[in-house]
């Protein structure tokens, strides 16, 4: 009896004592939001995360997976959230108030090619190269999904490397153009020293970037107003504006 008494204390005090909640955000290396898991920098997104909720008790644990994967993974709530999700990634899943980012998306061609985006009309000309698993907005997601089975108008390619091998198709001709987010394409060929004669060839949509949490855990509107709080006092810190020069970008918010 007095020992079932002494553990039943022992784990009421366990909080107290530093023992944290483990949340698992889930990507693909999407640099400057997200980056590889082990090495070299792991994203804005990340260090945001790391930065608002480790202070709090919540370990922040970082895996890279394929897009798609991470999605399924944070649907089934296996993992705690996803990071660099549009609302149309996952419109299931528990978002904050205020993005974490922006991104305009835009389409992108060898020098030399003429075509140019207009309209949806316009795509049925080229071969187009996305990635599994990611949203491009209403209109050119129901226009993927309708040419997904013919290869010369959508090329969908899978993994973590999505954008690296979309570019190697795009240079080797086997796709005319691709879609893309601008500041992650000249964070890429900066970070890769990659010299690809590219050309912007028109602008799809802009994206409000988020992370997202899990519709099965019951901690998620709990972690989305954490988030939302957290954003606001890095900012007033000074801290967030660290975390961006270090990526050299800026701050989203006006």
């Amino acid at each position: 009896m007095k020992k079932t008494f002494f553990l039943l204390l022992l784990f009421s005090l366990l909080p107290s004592w530093g023992i944290s909640e483990k949340m698992t955000i889930a990507a693909d290396p999407w640099l400057p939001f997200t980056g590889e898991q082990k090495e070299g920098k792991q994203g804005y997104l990340i260090e945001i995360a790391k930065a608002i909720f480790e202070p709090l008790g919540i370990e922040v644990d970082y895996q890279t997976m394929p897009w798609a994967r991470s999605i399924e993974e944070g649907r089934k709530g296996t993992i705690q959230a996803i990071a660099g999700a549009y609302k149309t990634d996952a419109p299931d899943f528990i978002f904050s108030q205020k993005p974490q980012g922006q991104l305009k998306e835009c389409f992108y061609v060898l020098k030399g090619n003429r075509w140019r985006y207009q309209d949806l009309p316009s795509l049925e000309s080229i071969s187009l190269g996305v990635v599994n698993g990611y949203s491009y907005g209403e209109k050119l997601d129901q226009y993927i999904e309708q040419n997904k089975t013919n290869p010369k108008r959508i090329q969908i390619l899978s993994g973590e490397k999505a954008l690296e091998s979309n570019l190697l198709k795009l240079q080797k001709k086997r796709i005319e153009a691709l879609v893309e987010g601008e500041t992650v394409m000249t964070y890429f060929l900066n970070d890769q020293n990659l010299k690809i004669d590219l050309q912007e060839a028109g602008v799809n949509t802009v994206h409000e970037v988020y992370i997202a949490f899990s519709p099965k855990n019951k901690e998620s509107k709990k972690y989305a107003k954490l988030l939302d709080e957290g954003i606001q006092k890095l900012r007033l810190s000074g801290k967030l504006k660290a975390i961006l020069d270090s990526y050299g970008i800026l701050d989203w918010a006006p």
